[in-house]
């Protein structure tokens, strides 16, 4: 049986009160379950880099900013798209990481329990491919990407 160690980031959104939830249940695990279960509003941004550096996968949205960091730290991870995002934006974020072997994509709308679950066993044991095909997209993040979008701004101003 595998053990799963979990950071899980819920938001603060009152309305639907993820946190407090899963907080009472978090507290009526047994000790041993509870030390590997990690429950956080937000995750520190100082931190974020070291939380990706150290999964071996990330399951979240598939907003522009997790995606390109996903890409650049190259990290196996389960996409759900949000499904009322701008113009299908997310959906269309995570199909690309897909394209790039990099995940995989669930749908929230028949996304259950078992499903989700079912997804990431089979991600974990094939998780060396997601990490060999993050290998190959080393042309996808240009490191020199600031220093280009300055060029381009210095060269419209100029006009």
């Amino acid at each position: 049986m595998l053990k799963f160690e979990i950071i899980h980031q819920t938001g603060d959104a009152k309305e639907y009160g993820d946190f407090d939830r899963l907080e009472k249940l978090r507290n009526s695990f047994e000790s041993k379950l509870k030390e590997r279960y990690t429950l956080m509003k937000f995750v520190d941004p100082k931190d974020v880099v070291s939380v990706f550096k150290s999964s071996d996968l990330i399951v979240c949205r598939s907003g522009i900013n997790t995606v390109s960091e996903l890409i650049f730290f190259k990290k196996p991870c389960l996409l759900i798209p949000l499904p009322y995002s701008s113009d299908d934006e997310q959906k269309k974020n995570a199909l690309f990481v897909k394209e790039l072997g990099l995940g995989e994509v669930a749908d929230q709308s028949d996304l259950t329990s078992e499903k989700l679950y079912g997804i990431i066993i089979t991600m974990i044991e094939n998780i060396d491919e997601y990490k060999k095909n993050g290998k190959d997209i080393n042309g996808i993040i240009k490191q020199d990407a600031a220093l280009r979008i300055v060029n381009v701004l210095k060269t419209v101003i100029k006009k």
